[in-house]
């Protein structure tokens, strides 16, 4: 249920509008304020997706850079050993309990 102040103020809005949409005095600025806070919202998407799309290639260079060292670099059998060795004591330990 609408209450009288409430119908008050939407006829005076109303009304407003009304009478912005039949005077054609200063509506080029206010047509200019309402582009300006569309292009400039554009212009910040557009920024942030720059920023994130630079992000995600520095990551995949990153990433790339990581894979074929790895791929290149010689294998240690220590290493695998100490890891072996390491997973056999977690296993040990997980069927003792």
């Amino acid at each position: 249920m609408v209450k009288n102040w409430q119908r008050r103020g939407l006829v005076k809005t109303a009304n407003f509008v009304r009478s912005f949409v039949r005077h054609k005095n200063g509506s080029v600025a206010i047509i200019f304020a309402l582009s300006a806070v569309v292009f400039m919202g554009a212009g910040g998407i557009a920024i942030d997706y720059g920023r994130a799309y630079s992000a995600k290639s520095s990551l995949q260079a990153a990433l790339d850079s990581a894979v074929m060292a790895g791929v290149t670099a010689k294998p240690d059998p220590a290493a695998f050993a100490g890891v072996a060795g390491g997973l056999s004591d977690a296993e040990r330990l997980t069927r003792a309990e």
